[in-house]
């Protein structure tokens, strides 16, 4: 598993989502000299990953990648909602950058749902035209393709279409499916179910699916598709009494904040025992 450092470039954007992941960031945009300061002052730079906002967006994108390439970043990921990339010009400037893992984020399978969550006409359209140039994108000298995932923003306006999304993206060759729990209001008894069998399709197309924001007490039976493990703390988290004597204390941070505000906290319950526990804990133990 390899671990990416996350670098936060600003909130800038060009979507207006529902469920805005880096609402809670407390920095609306960054100069080129805070994030050039951060890198120098940063450990771990082999793995990259670009969020925000939207890192397309920055004229400077390109001195960002060269300055992480001076810092000997090998591998650069962008987490984008893949707009800009329905321009093929564009995308071939960022291949050439170095930049050759994506996680292009989606809300649903068709421009009516999407669009309607991010609060953006058309979006859908450049969204799916980027993940289709992205497949097609070749680097004539060695037939290079960039490895793609696809994250998928959850919430009630789009759990009953969770498939068709999946679909879609396996429709696109993606590399791999990322399910994102965005909203605080979908019960975890309404959809785990949902989620468990959604991957469980995917798998049966040989295509490896992460979770993030649901703990591991919900998730029995499915643990290794979780990304708690060293996973960089983005949204804020609170351990409740349960998580006290669970066995997963040691990798699940506990439970999404604004999840606890609006469930009963009742619904989760300690785990005492697990077949997973020990390859677990040995993979959360393992240097990056």
């Amino acid at each position: 598993m390899l671990y990416f450092k996350p670098l936060f470039l600003g909130k800038k954007c060009n979507n207006s989502c529902v469920y805005c992941e880096v609402e809670g960031e407390s920095c609306t945009e960054k100069s080129l000299e805070e994030i050039k300061s951060e890198i120098s002052n940063t450990d771990e730079l082999q793995n990259v990953e670009l969020y925000g906002g939207e890192p397309t967006l920055r004229k400077d994108l390109g001195d960002i990648v060269n300055t992480l390439k001076e810092n000997n970043a090998k591998r650069i990921k962008v987490v984008t909602n893949g707009r800009a990339l329905a321009d093929i010009s564009f995308l071939k400037k960022l291949l050439e950058m170095g930049i050759w893992h994506y996680k292009v984020k989606i809300r649903g399978p068709s421009p009516d749902i999407h669009d309607s969550i991010t609060g953006t006409p058309e979006s859908f359209t450049e969204t799916v035209t980027g993940l289709r140039n992205l497949k097609l994108s070749r680097i004539s000298m060695n037939n290079m393709e960039p490895f793609v995932a696809l994250k998928i923003g959850l919430g009630k306006n789009n759990l009953n279409h969770l498939f068709d999304t999946i679909n879609l993206g396996l429709n696109h060759r993606v590399d791999r499916i990322v399910i994102s729990y965005d909203d605080p209001q979908l019960p975890f008894n309404d959809s785990v179910t949902i989620i468990k069998n959604a991957i469980e399709m995917s798998l049966f197309s040989r295509i490896w699916v992460q979770v993030e924001k649901v703990p591991y007490c919900m998730f029995s039976g499915y643990e290794y598709h979780l990304i708690k493990l060293k996973y960089p703390k983005r949204i804020n988290y609170s351990k409740i009494l349960a998580c006290k004597t669970c066995a997963y204390k040691f990798c699940c941070p506990g439970i999404w904040d604004k999840y606890l505000k609006n469930n009963n906290p009742k619904q989760f319950q300690s785990v005492t025992k697990s077949p997973y526990f020990k390859d677990l804990k040995e993979l959360f133990n393992a240097k990056s």
